[in-house]
């Protein structure tokens, strides 16, 4: 590749990137709160399912529009586009932007002990969000295909469908493995308990997290990582709501256990979307590598 085709390659992305953004932002956007410390929670749509069914739109149609802009060569590529998107629109507002501590307290109105209500309010999100991811891929699928290589082909190996793995419990032991990992580097890297969630500090433990998680799966497990690294951040974040909601005192110490307004762990500190989109960034990341590879897999 010359340089003039890789800096239009990389304007291609960036395009990409910017137009699945301004969706997700003026689209998708319109049908949530507004203001300082708003978090941004599908389920809080004063429009009840809109929101969550807007964005399941918006991301399909961006998997077609990153087909054409960017061409992929590799499956991960569309992902990770979708990924980084999510994370920039979750970014909105910087410091002033809402966390799940400001989601706790708009949901606890008056102070008490901890209750899982707000936590549950939670998973609809992520139904929403692997809705949206999964609706993305296929669009990206189709409208990439070729003789050469059916869309259902590319779809599949995506999704791990075709993937023999799952037959042999591989894809599983993969799975499993990044999600452990990412987890414990991400318990081990948001901070105390008892401390403020700061956007910042979310976003690198989420990050350094699945990126770990992946980089020790591919040298635990041989095998095709991409059907499994980007089902990881779903995992790890259902998880954390699961537990969070079950037990909403989990870690929080003795005194601080009449408090509603703290998270009950680490793991429920990043809201949905920051679990998904940054997720999706760092674990895709560790897979860069192999794209090449991959696309001489596709027959590309």
């Amino acid at each position: 590749m010359s340089p003039v085709q890789a800096w239009l390659a990389r304007g291609r992305f960036v395009l990409a990137v910017a137009a699945l953004w301004a969706g997700l932002h003026f689209v998708v956007g319109w049908a949530l709160p507004h203001g300082v410390d708003r978090p941004l929670v599908l389920a809080s749509s004063p429009y009840g399912p809109l929101a969550g069914l807007l964005l399941i739109a918006v991301v399909s149609a961006g998997g077609a529009l990153i087909s054409v802009l960017v061409r992929p060569r590799s499956q991960w590529q569309p992902l990770f586009i979708v990924g980084l998107a999510l994370a920039l629109w979750a970014a909105e507002g910087g410091r002033r932007g809402g966390t799940m501590d400001d989601w706790l307290i708009q949901r606890n109105h008056l102070v008490g002990p901890p209750a899982g209500a707000p936590y549950w309010r939670l998973l609809p999100d992520y139904v929403y969000l692997l809705l949206a991811v999964m609706g993305g891929v296929t669009t990206s699928a189709m409208f990439s295909a070729s003789e050469r290589i059916p869309w259902r082909v590319q779809l599949w190996r995506t999704l791990g469908l075709n993937n023999p793995t799952r037959k042999d419990g591989r894809g599983l032991a993969a799975l499993l493995a990044t999600t452990v990992v990412a987890g414990i580097a991400a318990v081990t890297l948001m901070g105390p308990t008892v401390a403020a969630t700061y956007r910042g500090q979310v976003y690198f433990a989420v990050g350094i997290g699945l990126f770990a998680g992946v980089f020790v799966a591919q040298r635990l497990v041989k095998t095709d990582l991409l059907p499994w690294a980007w089902l990881a951040p779903f995992l790890l974040g259902i998880v954390g709501v699961l537990f969070a909601a079950l037990r909403p005192q989990l870690t929080l110490p003795p005194a601080y256990q009449q408090l509603d307004t703290i998270p009950a762990w680490a793991l429920v500190r990043p809201l949905p979307i920051e679990m998904v989109g940054i997720g999706l960034v760092g674990a895709l990341w560790v897979l860069r590598g192999n794209s090449a590879e991959t696309a001489r897999e596709l027959g590309g």
